[in-house]
């Protein structure tokens, strides 16, 4: 008895898709395309409908995903088109097709001024587009900020750009036009007037005039702000200035990294009341009797290391990695040390053994290595010595 089963239907999708070549009826077509198991023979379905409606049915309701977007690119009505992106965006891919296949320019801008898919219709749109008028009217009128900053990223036109970065009501939108601007009366104007302190530094950052950048860097509320600002000051007395009276930690600090005064270096070193500012102080000292006194006084081992790190005398640097109370100033001063005779005394008597394996893995004496690996009572020093043994021996071969 001959099967009733139609022959797209077979599990040899090379007869599934022969016979689908020989189909003419719209109607079943456009089942084979929604409906059949194989992809190979929906796509096959697809490029034989000719109708722009029946296209349009595979387009929105096929299941599978590479079938929609062969059935909008064979698409050219454009209401069709325009139908597909406003009804069916939860597809998103299909409803970028259908806006590449898109002509009518005044029809892309309405899709990007009126985006719901968060600003990737309006980035496939602006893609599009070479007229900066249009670009403009995208970029100052479209719904959502993420519409509106797709058509900025293709702006040329510096005026409206201007006019995005002092007025559009998205802080996230500005900032992307001040990354654009290039006048700096108008970075200025926003550096300093703007509501958003993410938007003044942004304006800060691109900013060259040296009072402005000194006005702000003096008054600005924020303290990321005037930070900004004071990377950019080149005013020795005014970087002084705000050193040692700014309220904020990081700002103070920001100058003081740009400081080259070495007293007043060494008074903030001293007395600054946060850490981290007169950890950057220190980290620029040379004095070395000053540089001692920190790393035996400060309280802070932040500060502390920083001192270290700095130092020279092997004698003072190995009494700090025996008598720090704080471990890893330990290791800063032994990290500092080459003397071999203060390495072994590191090596030997140290109670950390974490600090006697620093030391030994930088000794060069082969028989205190040998009596290290014998005697010393934790087994990873014991181990390290006879690693550094090894070690040395291979590099005299």
């Amino acid at each position: 008895m001959k099967s009733l089963r139609p022959a797209w239907k077979s599990k040899d999708v090379a007869e599934a898709v022969k016979a689908v070549k020989g189909l003419q009826d719209e109607t079943e077509l456009v089942c084979v395309a929604k409906k059949a198991k194989y992809r190979k023979v929906c796509i096959a379905a697809v490029k034989k409908l000719t109708g722009q409606s029946a296209l349009a049915d595979v387009a929105c309701n096929a299941e599978d995903f590479d079938v929609c977007i062969a059935a909008v690119k064979r698409l050219s009505d454009q209401k069709i088109l325009v139908d597909i992106i406003q009804n069916d965006n939860s597809n998103l891919f299909v409803c970028i097709e259908a806006i590449n296949k898109l002509t009518d320019q005044s029809i892309l801008v309405d899709i990007a001024k009126n985006d719901q898919a968060e600003g990737m219709f309006a980035d496939a749109v602006v893609c599009k587009l070479t007229d900066q008028t249009l670009i403009a009217d995208i970029a100052q009128n479209a719904n959502n900020e993420f519409s509106r900053t797709a058509a900025l990223q293709r702006l040329t036109v510096q005026s409206v750009i201007a006019g995005i970065a002092k007025n559009d009501k998205s802080n996230f939108v500005r900032m992307q036009a001040v990354e654009k601007l290039t006048d700096q009366f108008i970075l200025a104007d926003i550096a300093i007037n703007d509501e958003d302190w993410l938007v003044r530094k942004e304006a800060v950052i691109k900013l060259l005039d040296r009072n402005i950048l000194a006005r702000i860097a003096k008054s600005d509320e924020d303290s990321d702000v005037r930070s900004a600002a004071v990377e950019k000051v080149t005013n020795k007395c005014l970087l002084a200035e705000i050193a040692k009276s700014d309220e904020d930690s990081s700002v103070r600090s920001a100058a003081v990294k740009k400081l080259t005064s070495k007293c007043l270096l060494a008074e903030i070193a001293q007395n600054d009341e946060n850490s981290y500012v007169r950890s950057a102080a220190v980290k620029k000292l040379t004095n070395q009797k000053l540089l001692e006194a920190i790393a035996k006084n400060d309280n802070d081992c932040k500060v502390r290391i920083a001192a270290v790190k700095n130092m020279t005398n092997q004698y003072i640097l190995t009494n700090i990695g025996r008598t720090d109370r704080d471990l890893e100033v330990c290791e800063a001063a032994v990290e500092r040390l080459t003397d071999q005779r203060f390495l072994v005394v590191i090596a030997k008597n140290h109670k950390a053994c974490n600090l006697r394996c620093m030391a030994v893995k930088k000794l060069r004496n082969k028989f205190i290595l040998a009596e290290i690996s014998e005697t010393d009572r934790s087994g990873k020093v014991r181990m390290t010595a006879v690693k550094r043994l090894a070690d040395l021996k291979q590099d005299e071969e």
